[in-house]
């Protein structure tokens, strides 16, 4: 099968999309004025997929393909330079996840899904050494997802898969001097299907994790998994100890050090943006005015969270981007007027970073961005 990745870094594609960076200011108050970065490096959507403390973002993009139209491939942006992310030998995709503050990125690979050996499997990838590795799974599983890592590089979570009987479980690597090493974390079932949807999530200083497994399994012609949101934490003797903070499945996004978590649930058949507190306390975020459903994306170790929030459908509006803090949502604001928006990610210096669509009467596309204060 031929790779839209592999075809995507022919040569004549390093010369077919500029890669144009284009740095402007909004002011907001005396003395504080944001710099917006647009990464307008694709024919079709860009995207930030997240961003360490360094303003390091890892993303996605669209890339013209003939005669197939368009493909999608990760990159790397540093210092307003950009770095392809090879994939793994014997895959043909790849498809990144999070950004450690070392350049580290984490994923997953994948190639047909009739491969003897294995569709999918995690990845990390690094800026300073260039080098694509594959994670490995569980003994006996045949596919892992990396979903996110510590700031140090040091903790990847994400969730290993098994057949005959089905397993799925949320796993953590641990760097080694020599390795990688994989291992499970303590559930109840050993197959919690949520995790596909729900994502691993692990704090900046690699002492928390969260995600949503099996609780229950009721029975019947088809069983059904229930889920609840569970978080790990280190004791002193470096094993993981798991407790129950809420009833009910959530897809979560991001948890800081504290152990604050966001994320969204479904309400009233609505996505609504959340926040656990360090405390286990939740608390949905408002909407911002005239919306019905939002998401929370990323949070930082101040507590403030980014994501979008979302207007009914129909012909007018769209997503906006949004930031949370104090218990107030506060539309992110651009220097010009953007048909919709979207904030993916926030490091502790305030920066954040995401997407915009710029549409026009001309073309309509979408472009990375990056504000920084």
């Amino acid at each position: 099968m031929t790779s839209l990745y592999s075809m995507a870094t022919r040569p004549w594609f390093d010369f077919s999309i500029a890669l144009l960076v284009v740095a402007t200011s909004v002011g907001t108050a005396p003395g504080k004025e944001p710099q917006f970065t647009f990464i307008e490096n694709s024919v079709g959507i860009s995207q930030v997929v997240d961003m360490n403390q360094h303003g390091q973002i890892v993303g996605r993009k669209e890339v013209a393909l003939d005669p197939l139209g368009l493909g999608q491939v990760p990159y790397f942006f540093a210092n307003g330079e950009e770095q392809r992310i090879e994939v793994l030998a014997g895959y043909t995709n790849v498809d990144p996840e999070a950004i450690s503050d070392d350049g580290t990125v984490v994923g997953f690979v994948s190639r047909s899904l009739t491969h003897p050996a294995g569709s999918l499997q995690a990845f990390c990838w690094n800026a300073q050494t260039d080098q694509t590795i594959g994670l490995g799974t569980l003994p006996g599983h045949r596919g892992s997802h990396a979903l996110d890592i510590s700031a140090d590089g040091h903790w990847i979570v994400g969730y290993s898969t098994g057949s005959n009987p089905p397993r799925m479980l949320p796993c953590v690597w641990r760097k080694t001097s020599t390795a990688w090493k994989c291992s499970s974390l303590t559930t109840i079932h050993d197959y919690n299907p949520v995790l596909l949807a729900s994502r691993v999530v692990i704090s900046d200083d690699g002492k928390q994790i969260a995600a949503c497994i099996t609780a229950r399994i009721a029975s019947g012609e088809f069983p059904m998994y229930e889920s609840s949101l569970f978080k790990w934490q280190q004791n002193e003797a470096g094993k993981w100890k798991h407790r129950q903070l809420r009833d009910g499945p959530c897809r979560l996004y991001g948890i800081n050090n504290q152990g604050m978590l966001t994320g969204s649930v479904i309400l009233n058949n609505h996505r609504r943006a959340f926040v656990i507190n360090a405390n286990d306390k939740f608390q949905l975020l408002d909407l911002l005015p005239g919306d019905q459903s939002s998401q929370g994306l990323a949070i930082n170790n101040q507590g403030t969270v980014v994501g979008y929030s979302d207007d009914p459908y129909g012909p007018e509006g769209g997503p906006q981007a949004f930031v949370w803090s104090k218990d107030k949502p506060t539309p992110l604001k651009f220097p010009n007027m953007m048909m919709y928006s979207c904030a993916q990610a926030i490091n502790d210096h305030g920066q954040i970073a995401g997407y915009v669509e710029k549409g026009s009467e001309v073309e309509d596309r979408s472009v990375s961005f990056i504000m920084s204060r």
